[in-house]
């Protein structure tokens, strides 16, 4: 008899409702209901993976969806704020990363593409131990090309290659994406033969 509001409820209704009439504020409402994993505290139970996996599909199936409807009216800080939501429940989730990537090359936001993305390489790299995927790296590619047709001044192009130094220097191994990693390699290779 007791009045009470249960969110895996509300969440399966707005779900329903925005697949019946989409529109991106109706799926807008599933991703606001939306914040992590079902009784995440709880996760080793047997019962609860089902759930949970079928409450973070409903989740980022809607971000997509929304996410689609919102590119076509040409909306892309409301895409960067949705993608930004779904990258902190699922730092792993790829969709989610090309989602704020695109919205913010959208935006001509250039070089903050840039450092997000160096930002997913690293987290991809030290956590999983892989490299983005193949649409990551076009989106980063074509981000690269604008911004180098844009910064023809000599003074941004020193600054931005000065690598930031602690107290005692630069210190570590070189650490960089595969592709990079295979232009110096090709260019160390052609300064072996010429010597």
């Amino acid at each position: 008899e007791i009045e009470c509001v249960i969110d895996t409820e509300v969440l399966e209704m707005a779900y329903r409702f925005a697949e019946t009439h989409p529109t991106a504020e109706n799926y807008h409402d599933v991703i606001r209901v939306y914040n992590g994993d079902f009784l995440s505290a709880t996760s080793y139970e047997k019962w609860i993976v089902p759930l949970a996996v079928k409450y973070k599909d409903i989740f980022f199936g809607s971000v997509g969806k929304c996410c689609e409807i919102l590119r076509k009216d040409g909306r892309f800080e409301e895409i960067d704020i949705i993608a930004t939501k779904a990258a902190k429940i699922d730092p792993f989730n790829e969709n989610a990363h090309i989602m704020k990537m695109r919205a913010l090359f959208a935006m001509d936001k250039k070089k903050e593409a840039m450092a997000y993305y160096e930002y997913v390489n690293e987290l991809f790299y030290s956590e999983l131990g892989v490299i983005p995927s193949e649409e990551l790296r076009a989106i980063y590619n074509e981000i690269v090309k604008g911004v180098k047709a844009i910064e023809a001044d000599i003074n941004n192009i020193k600054e931005d290659l000065r690598e930031k130094s602690g107290e005692d220097g630069i210190k570590g191994a070189f650490f960089c994406e595969y592709e990079v990693f295979k232009n110096v390699y090709r260019r160390e290779a052609r300064m072996l033969e010429r010597s």
